[in-house]
């Protein structure tokens, strides 16, 4: 069974998201998990998809969840692959065939997708990657769930990031990260203030990765827009 999880606060883009799963071509059975931080605000969506696992995700005191959420979605999952799309985001609708081949097919364990923005953006580009890739989003992103077994969950300590370790340890542990071109998402990026406010924060987050992984600092990822954001923070 494949596990595709979403986690959401307070973004009713999801219901697009959800909207374009059902009609995704799946090689097998599938589940989709929402841990929803929202406090209620999505019930009216919710609503509309009965057959979608919805975990209601406690609030906390401080504001990113992020780490928490997936680990909440991981341990409820009952697929041996794991999935993980963000909620602002649209697949292709052979997206998860393609994501998840390399893992039935070809003995890979992590398997990264394709990402391109909504229209034209002269922030966002679609990243070229080779064959492998030294990390990646968790917004496009195929797990063997036998993975978290021997690298642990997303650290709960991280407010962001928190996926960029994940790669570090799992490539640690000798875990490689597949990438796949084929698997295509569209992401809204938001306007210019959503892409002010996440660059401040993504440097800050940047930081605080490269205190925990001080030698990842050699190995910076010319293809990440947050590297020249963490420069400047």
């Amino acid at each position: 069974m494949i596990s595709i999880i979403i986690i959401v606060k307070n973004d009713p883009r999801i219901e697009a998201l959800l909207a374009k799963l059902a009609t995704i071509k799946s090689p097998e059975q599938k589940e989709i998990i929402v841990v929803d931080a929202s406090k209620g605000s999505l019930d009216e969506i919710r609503l509309k998809y009965p057959y979608v696992t919805w975990l209601d995700f406690p609030p906390l005191l401080h504001k990113k969840t992020y780490a928490e959420q997936r680990n909440m979605g991981i341990k409820s999952a009952k697929g041996d692959i794991i999935v993980f799309i963000d909620a602002d985001c649209i697949p292709d609708t052979d997206w998860l065939a393609h994501l998840i081949s390399p893992i039935q097919k070809k003995g890979e364990l992590i398997v990264s997708g394709a990402c391109r923005p909504f229209g034209k953006s002269f922030i966002h580009k679609e990243e070229q990657y080779g064959k492998y890739r030294e990390e990646c989003e968790t917004m496009n992103i195929a797990i063997a769930k036998e993975v978290f077994e021997k690298v642990g969950y997303f650290d709960e300590h991280l407010e962001g990031c928190e996926d960029s370790d994940f790669c570090i340890r799992a490539r640690r542990k000798g875990y490689k990260i597949r990438h796949t071109k084929d698997a295509i998402i569209y992401h809204d990026w938001g306007g210019i203030m959503k892409n002010v406010t996440r660059s401040y924060y993504g440097g800050r987050d940047r930081i605080r990765l490269y205190t925990k992984h001080i030698n990842h600092l050699g190995v910076l990822n010319s293809n990440n827009i947050y590297t020249a954001y963490y420069v400047l923070y």
